[in-house]
């Protein structure tokens, strides 16, 4: 008995249909070993996120940054500009006039955040300049941000122009 050229030619494409039928199946259960694994490494991500809410509700809760938003609802206009009198003062830099500005609101995700700038012009060495901004970082306010610096030295005088940028909650 022998096979015609149709029945070849089918024969010949069964056999590459069924090959690639074992080829995807082949990946299909390599890709069910990685979804299992991800499933797992997922279940355990949502375990740690669960426990780290319920500390977070726990009176006895240590963490600082679990009780208090990071971002507070009350512009830190004040405390910004003692912050920046405080550290000019002790780390004896020169200021220049210090203006005080509410910036513009800016959305990063699905939240929007108020601003508030001041614009300042610092004088000194170097490592007073880095005292300042050192001071400023651990004034205790964490959502600081500098921006907009410009830098110039003469003879061993540093003038820095720096936005110094504090962010909100919008009401």
């Amino acid at each position: 008995m022998t096979l015609t050229v149709a029945q070849r030619a089918l024969a010949v494409a069964s056999l590459f249909l069924l090959a690639c039928c074992a080829i995807f199946f082949y990946y299909y259960l390599e890709n069910q070993g990685k979804k299992a694994a991800l499933a797992a490494e997922l279940s355990s991500l949502q375990t740690t996120v669960a426990r780290i809410n319920a500390e977070r509700q726990a009176p006895e809760a240590s963490d600082p940054l679990l009780h208090s938003p990071a971002f507070p609802r009350d512009p830190p206009d004040l405390a910004l500009a003692t912050s920046v009198l405080a550290s000019a003062t002790g780390s004896g830099v020169s200021t220049g006039p210090i203006q005080t500005t509410a910036g513009a609101d800016e959305t990063v995700g699905n939240e929007t955040y108020r601003a508030t700038v001041v614009n300042l012009t610092i004088s000194g060495s170097l490592p007073r300049i880095l005292n300042f901004f050192d001071r400023m970082e651990q004034a205790g306010i964490r959502t600081l941000a500098f921006d907009n610096m410009r830098v110039e030295a003469d003879n061993g005088n540093w003038t820095v122009q720096v936005q110094v940028i504090a962010y909100s909650q919008q009401p």
